[in-house]
């Protein structure tokens, strides 16, 4: 997994199944898929790279949750 390397990045498309999650492609691991959790909240920009598409969709409602939003993706609000 990329350690913030952009450069060795190249970015495939938007995720369909969550919200602010967008995959690239890792030229270094023979086009290993990652996964950017990317969400703007108060002008502040939250990006961070995962494994897997659910692992960053958490993230991203971690970081809503902590910014006093709702969750958009996993989890849910008691």
């Amino acid at each position: 997994m990329p350690k913030s390397n952009k450069q060795n990045l190249t970015y495939l498309w938007v995720n369909d199944e969550f919200q602010h999650v967008y995959e690239y492609a890792d030229s270094d691991q023979d086009g290993e898929i990652v996964y950017q959790a990317n969400i703007q909240i108060n002008k502040k920009a939250f990006k961070k790279f995962f494994p897997t598409a659910r692992e960053a969709a958490k993230h991203v409602d971690i970081i809503l949750l902590q910014n006093g939003k709702d969750p958009v993706n996993v989890l849910k609000r008691k």
